[in-house]
């Protein structure tokens, strides 16, 4: 089974939410950036960053175990804004 945690698409995603910060994208703008990357994939990578602060912890909810993305929610934390502007 493939790796579903990259840290280059982690690094896609702060420097995609940098660039909106502190609002969340539209779904239009979501899915331009990644629409070739599965909701499995983001889910669990968008997770990873929720662990280390770096992203609001509402941008993921789960429903019958699985995880799914809460867009509205989908945004950087001071942290992950700081974080983002210094690493990405």
């Amino acid at each position: 089974m493939t790796n579903i945690i990259s840290t280059q698409l982690q690094h896609d995603i702060l420097q995609a939410l940098s660039i909106f910060y502190p609002y969340p994208p539209s779904g239009k703008q979501y899915f331009s950036l990644f629409a070739n990357v599965s909701e499995a994939k983001m889910a669990a990578n968008i997770q990873a960053l929720v662990d280390k602060k770096l992203i609001c912890r509402r941008a993921i909810s789960h429903s019958d175990e699985r995880p799914y993305i809460m867009l509205s929610y989908l945004h950087l934390t001071q942290k992950g804004f700081e974080y983002s502007v210094k690493y990405c």
